[in-house]
């Protein structure tokens, strides 16, 4: 999975704003200026990593959602089919040991279609 720039600017604004923060504020607490948030939000500059960071730390939230957005949403949008979506929703609630074997046994399954594809081929 890779991070765009529009990823970046889309996460900041929402993040932003689900800590009911402006840009003002926001700028505030990094010391520059908000213009500097409206343009990474906008998607006409991207962050360094320390900048990213800081970034980070001041909304409370990982750089890995700064960049590629909260995992349950990215799940969600990527698994268009909700069926299987609960069925991996209730292997969280497995031990340990458990979510191995369910790893191990999809590990199998897509080996043995890789495999039956590429000898049809």
């Amino acid at each position: 999975m890779k991070a765009n720039q529009k990823d970046f600017a889309t996460n900041l604004k929402k993040f932003r704003m689900e800590k009911e923060m402006t840009q003002g504020q926001l700028a505030e607490r990094l010391g520059i200026h908000a213009n500097h948030i409206s343009r990474y939000e906008r998607g006409e500059s991207s962050p360094s990593a320390e900048v990213l960071k800081q970034f980070a730390e001041a909304l409370d939230i990982s750089t890995d959602q700064l960049l590629f957005g909260d995992r349950k949403s990215y799940a969600l949008e990527s698994i268009k089919d909700l069926e299987l979506v609960k069925m991996v929703k209730r292997l969280e609630d497995l031990d340990e040991k458990q979510k191995e074997t369910v790893k191990d046994l999809i590990a199998a399954f897509l080996f043995r279609n890789d495999t039956k594809q590429r000898l049809t081929a």
